[in-house]
């Protein structure tokens, strides 16, 4: 009788280490790598989260036995530990947040608003949770709105304003930027810039014919004699709906799906890379602090955050714990909206809300303004 092969498990543990290793180093090195040339690595990064948690996991094991090899997980989390830095919040210990600020600080609330939900009007009958999620910004009490596919009716019988409540609210600065007009005109979806405080200046930039980016704003805000600029921005989403997917008869195929992501994902990586550079030239040509409410469109391992990013604070770093979720579909690790704050500005606390009227989560940070 012929004997049966012993499978060899030690020999399949190393080279599943050696292979996780090799993913790991390639995936650190995302943020030094231009997308624009290195999109493969790039797309690559998407699976940090977890094959950070496959390193750990291995550390567990070898170290369990007693082995050396425990000693390569530890050296990957060294070579890692700017990106788990980025990745990860652990303030695991940190006091709820308080909804009544402090008297002297800045509230911001920073949402894509997913045109306010407007468009489920055709599909449900006429009913949207437009007013739920007004309230919910009311509710917030912030001093500053930075609002994402702001959504406003333009002389339309089948919409209301969504500027006048926010008006009433006691928001009477704005400066909104319609980056893409709909029905001949008469819908205005974009970005926009609300404050209790008086606005001295403001600007609008295209980021030109992307399909699914809004350029950027900002918004000199004088503030008890200070002047911040908050800005707020949107860079290209990669946009993967079913969709995306669809080969010529209008059925996904399973290699008509793979090779329409990853090319979607190539030119979402391309456009962001342009315009992170651009974003970051804005900043550093402030005259002011600086104050920034993005959506990357990508995670925080990434080139667009770590180009952006520079030498600000991430808000949900300085005081929030886990994984920060921003985006409500997919998959918990994607954080891809981001408050970036000058150093000599103070981040009180952090609040992302589960709620559930957008794709997107609101994010609520409460700043001190004595260090400017």
């Amino acid at each position: 009788m012929r004997k049966r092969r012993r499978i060899n498990w030690r020999l399949i543990g190393i080279i599943l280490h050696l292979v996780t290793a090799i993913l790991f180093i390639l995936v650190c090195l995302t943020p030094f790598l231009d997308p624009q040339y290195f999109w493969f690595i790039a797309i690559l990064g998407l699976g940090f989260p977890f094959l950070l948690a496959v390193v750990v996991l291995f550390l567990i094991w070898r170290a369990v036995q007693r082995s050396r090899w425990a000693w390569l997980s530890v050296a990957l989390l060294l070579v890692g530990f700017q990106q788990v830095r980025a990745v990860m919040g652990f303030h695991f210990f940190q006091p709820a947040f308080e909804e009544v600020k402090q008297q002297k600080d800045l509230r911001v609330l920073y949402w894509n608003v997913e045109r306010w939900d407007e468009p489920n009007k055709y599909k449900n009958g006429g009913v949207s949770f437009r007013r739920l999620m007004l309230d919910a910004v009311e509710e917030k009490h912030a001093d500053v709105l930075c609002l994402q596919e702001f959504f406003e009716p333009n002389h339309s019988k089948y919409f209301e304003s969504n500027l006048a409540p926010l008006e009433a609210m006691g928001y009477n600065y704005h400066f909104f930027f319609p980056s893409s007009e709909m029905r001949n005109g008469t819908q205005l979806i974009g970005m926009i810039i609300l404050s209790k405080f008086p606005i001295v200046d403001s600007i609008k930039y295209s980021f030109g014919h992307t399909p699914h980016s809004e350029g950027i704003i900002y918004a000199d805000l004088l503030i008890n004699g200070k002047t911040l600029r908050v800005m707020t921005t949107h860079l290209e989403s990669s946009r993967m709906d079913k969709y995306s997917y669809m080969g010529p008869e209008g059925k996904p195929g399973k290699i008509t799906k793979a090779t329409r992501m990853v090319r979607k994902l190539r030119n979402a990586y391309t456009y962001r890379s342009g315009q992170a550079k651009f974003v970051k030239q804005q900043i550093d040509q402030s005259p002011y602090p600086v104050l920034l409410c993005g959506n990357m469109g990508d995670i925080p391992n990434s080139y667009a955050y770590f180009t952006v990013k520079g030498g600000l604070q991430d808000a949900f770093l300085k005081t929030g714990a886990g994984l920060g979720q921003s985006f409500r579909f997919k998959s918990p690790t994607l954080r891809l909206d981001y408050v970036f704050a000058d150093p000599r500005i103070k981040i009180r606390q952090f609040s992302t809300s589960q709620s559930p009227y957008s794709d997107h989560f609101p994010i609520v940070v409460d700043i001190g303004l004595d260090g400017l």
